[in-house]
């Protein structure tokens, strides 16, 4: 999912709704995206989005639906 547009469109965390930008990282249970103007950690499990991959698909999902390992996501 690096380098996807991802957008959160709801959070438990409050100040989070309505981030935006881009995936530079990805652990098991986090995601580091570049906002216009700095880096957010943001812990999946506590997030609902809309990614956007480089080829233009879109997906609105549940961040706890994509916690694991790369490798471990292709085998779902």
């Amino acid at each position: 999912m690096i380098g996807a547009q991802i957008d959160i469109v709801d959070s438990n965390n409050s100040s989070l709704n309505g981030v935006k930008g881009i995936v530079i990282d990805e652990t098991r249970n986090t995601f580091r995206i570049q906002t216009q103007n700095k880096i957010k950690e943001i812990i999946k499990n506590q997030i609902k989005i809309i990614l956007i991959s480089k080829h233009g698909a879109t997906i609105k999902t549940y961040g706890k639906s994509v916690i694991g390992r790369h490798e471990d996501k292709i085998k779902r």
